[in-house]
């Protein structure tokens, strides 16, 4: 618990006002790492992702649905949290739980657009280890997808054994519900986490990656680590950019910022050469958001470009 005694006091103060499958988590090396470089954190990550705010950040966005483009816009929520790694919960009181607590950085990513005369609204919520080192792993991912022909709902936690238990509910006959095994690899949306805690702990060269689970829903793929390389270059002074590459010649590109705190610019999903989504970033603040649900406070969504 020493490693953890500025987050835990930390952590415990943000709790109160941020907002059973799983068993303990192996301390083990990441499964394929080429390029990796130890990180712990320093005065520039902590008094940007300690401050009791989280980072809100919009994009324009488009996805291509049903074979057209629909326009919509997504947001992204980063905010560190206490997490406990048996139960795989935020805890409600880091300082009783000892070595429990595992501070994480949390992601919601959302996203809403229409299709014709309906809606659309995707979310998945991804919690990474701020000790990449002792945790090589995302401890857990989980993704909705509604519309108004029915809902689905996928999970995948952490378990001993260097895997992932996979939960996954559908109104869809051939893919709901299950609970399969899914081998510990790196997650798709472990590539936004990762660059925010720090580029370089990222595995690079050849890499088993599972996609994302907003792309396994709504085109109705397996659950599954896949052949890939992941590769970051320089775009310019200022900003660089990751792509991963699968063999099935998806791939995602991500522009991010080069220094602290490496915030993500826009990113582009890719099949083949089709464009399949894209974002941009429009407009980012850093809000104690959960402490802004009045109705007065609704003039912070124009801020943020909704």
């Amino acid at each position: 618990m020493k490693k953890y005694t500025f987050f835990t006091i930390t952590l415990f103060m943000v709790a109160f006002i941020a907002c059973d499958q799983p068993a303990k988590v192996p301390k083990t090396t990441a499964q394929t790492d080429k390029t990796t470089v130890p990180f712990m954190p320093n005065t520039d990550f902590n008094s940007y992702w300690y401050a009791g705010k989280a980072e809100l950040t919009s994009y324009d966005y488009e996805i291509n649905r049903y074979d057209e483009p629909r326009k919509g816009y997504a947001v992204f929520v980063f905010v560190t949290e206490p997490f406990s790694k048996s139960k795989q919960v935020k805890l409600d009181d880091a300082q009783k739980v000892g070595d429990d607590n595992v501070p994480v950085l949390k992601l919601n990513a959302l996203y809403r657009f229409n299709t014709g005369i309906y809606d659309y609204s995707m979310m998945t919520s991804l919690f990474t280890p701020v000790d990449i080192n002792t945790y090589p792993h995302s401890l857990k991912s989980n993704t909705t997808v509604q519309d108004w022909c029915g809902h689905v709902f996928s999970q995948l936690n952490w378990v001993a054994g260097n895997k992932y238990a996979t939960h996954q509910y559908s109104y869809f006959e051939t893919e709901g519900d299950k609970s399969p095994d899914t081998e510990g690899v790196l997650l798709e949306d472990e590539i936004f986490t990762r660059l925010r805690i720090n580029p370089a702990s990222l595995s690079t060269g050849m890499v088993k990656v599972i996609p994302n689970l907003t792309y396994t829903r709504i085109r109705h793929k397996p659950i599954e680590g896949m052949n890939a390389t992941i590769e970051i270059k320089e775009k310019d002074s200022q900003t660089k950019v990751c792509h991963l590459v699968y063999e099935s010649k998806r791939r995602l590109e991500v522009v991010f910022e080069a220094q602290s705190p490496y915030k993500i610019l826009a990113f582009t999903e890719f099949d083949g050469d089709k464009v399949m989504s894209k974002a941009t970033l429009k407009k980012t603040m850093m809000s104690d958001y959960w402490a802004k649900h009045d109705n007065k406070s609704a003039f912070l969504r124009q801020e943020l470009g909704l």
